[in-house]
């Protein structure tokens, strides 16, 4: 038994050296998370940043659309009323033309006439 304290006294050691080398292993991992989430951190400011950058240019992009769809309705409304116009004109064409033919028509009638009763 006189050994025994010594026995002990040297799983003592032991137990404290080992759990010495656990507590520097866990001593590292806690150093290296702490530096993971550092850089973590720093990662999700820079893409807070990026998003907010990124809806700015959306907002920017729905914007300039909004304008453009008001530009093309003005021109749809202008290419509507330019149609109509010509359709317009078009018929009032047709229509002189076909008092011209008429007239044209009466003329040849009244030559025709005139010349038979010389």
């Amino acid at each position: 038994e006189a050994g025994r304290p010594r026995k002990e006294a040297v799983e003592l050691r032991s137990t404290g050296a080992r759990l010495d080398d656990e507590l520097r292993e866990l001593e590292g991992i806690h150093r290296r998370q702490d530096e993971e989430n550092v850089l973590l951190r720093r990662d999700k400011v820079l893409l807070v940043d990026h998003v907010t950058e990124l809806q700015k240019e959306m907002d920017s992009k729905d914007d300039e659309i909004g304008r453009l769809n008001g530009e093309l309705s003005q021109v749809k409304g202008r290419v509507a009323e330019m149609t109509s116009k010509a359709r317009l004109q078009k018929n009032l064409e047709a229509v002189k033309w076909d008092e011209f033919e008429r007239m044209a028509r009466q003329s040849n009638r009244f030559q025709h006439k005139g010349v038979g009763n010389l």
